[in-house]
């Protein structure tokens, strides 16, 4: 029986969502690992690579100084996280695209009218998220102003300020997304400076959804990137590779799994007490059968007025919003448990799991089992 390849992993793994990308890894790999697998667990830099004779690399293109040694290696090296096109090798990283897209959407559909991007000129993906925020926003008919900084620690401060400035001379209320959460934060800290509040007059995203979504106040609204299927896909690519085969494909985007939203972004921007009070309600009820005459109800209020508070305030229909609710509720559900479409048709209100699966086909296209084999199950992929 032929000896496993020695495989190198090299991506920084005091990082919380480098881990979750080696979870993918893992997860490709299946209880008897087909590799011999070496962490780098701390920066081992140029000797750690050299010290032994490899048969593959899963590279993070993060240490300047190894860049120059990845590309005289003789060995099949996938680079993970970095689609720059810097390197003449197979790579797997998030669709940028994806994200600014899911941004623009999630803010749009909080009723905002006015928008903006905090991103950084250092960096191609910040670009690519830009565009396609702005992109998204103009076939709406709405622009984005756009504030863009280098990443430098050292002048953290001066940032702020700069920041601060900027957001204090955009239209309220407006909706603001950070190219990741570290530049988010510091939106955070300008409006904090700025007297601006949030979500109030400055609602906030970032992406990447970092643990410090958590830790900032208010908590982080951020774009979620599929981090485990980006280290499966690197791995099969590798595999495939070492195998001296050919793989399907030797560069792949992969999609962002959602939004989860948290209090910077938590709200409907209208100003209309009427809107965020039958917002609130929807979303206690949306899976319990909400239909709009429950919220008519709730509102003491006729079904025309109802339609045009929230056409004035969404651009939607209270329908539209029920169901909006209802998809995102399925969605999670479908990401984050394995319960059965029959368990999931009972907790999102749904009498049979026919008629979720036909509605969710209607509203997203495709059927739970299809969604949910997209965004979570690696084995056939």
């Amino acid at each position: 029986m032929p000896k496993p390849p020695k495989v190198a992993v090299m991506l920084g793994l005091a990082n919380v969502a480098n881990r979750m990308i080696l979870a993918g890894v893992r997860r490709f790999l299946g209880a008897d690992s087909p590799w011999d697998v070496s962490l780098e667990v701390a920066y081992s830099g140029p000797e750690w690579l050299s010290s032994s004779q490899w048969g593959g690399v899963l590279f993070l293109p993060s240490y300047p100084e190894m860049k120059s040694i990845i590309r005289r290696m003789s060995v099949p090296v996938v680079i993970v996280r970095g689609s720059s096109g810097e390197f003449n090798l197979p790579w797997v990283d998030s669709d940028d695209a994806g994200i600014g897209l899911i941004g623009a959407t999630h803010l749009m559909e909080r009723g905002f009218r006015h928008f903006a991007f905090c991103g950084s000129p250092d960096f191609a993906w910040s670009s690519r998220r830009l565009k396609a925020f702005q992109d998204t926003l103009e076939k709406k008919g709405f622009s984005a102003s756009n504030f863009s900084l280098p990443i430098a620690n050292s002048l953290w401060n001066q940032h702020v300020a700069q920041i601060a400035h900027w957001l204090k001379a955009l239209p309220k209320p407006v909706a603001v997304m950070a190219c990741n959460d570290n530049r988010a934060i510091l939106v955070i800290e300008a409006c904090r400076r700025a007297a601006l509040k949030i979500p109030d007059d400055v609602s906030v995203l970032g992406a990447d959804n970092e643990y410090t979504c958590e830790l900032t106040n208010p908590p982080l609204s951020s774009v979620k990137p599929n981090l485990e299927r980006i280290g499966y896909e690197a791995a099969k690519i590798l595999d495939t590779l070492m195998k001296g085969e050919s793989p399907a494909l030797q560069q792949i985007t992969v999609n962002p799994v959602g939004v989860v939203t948290r209090q910077s972004t938590d709200t409907s921007a209208g100003k209309d007490w009427l809107i965020t009070e039958a917002i609130r309600f929807i979303k206690q009820h949306a899976l319990r059968g909400c239909k709009v005459t429950d919220v008519q109800k709730h509102l003491n209020i006729g079904r025309t007025t109802l339609k045009q508070h929230f056409q004035r305030s969404l651009n939607r229909s209270p329908q539209e919003e029920i169901h909006r609710v209802q998809i995102a509720e399925i969605k999670e559900l479908l990401r984050e448990t394995d319960f059965t479409l029959t368990h999931i048709a009972e907790a999102a209100g749904f009498e049979h799991p026919e008629y979720l699966s036909v509605f969710f086909k209607r509203e997203t296209g495709l059927t739970p089992g299809e969604y949910r084999k997209h965004v979570l199950e690696f084995d056939d992929a």
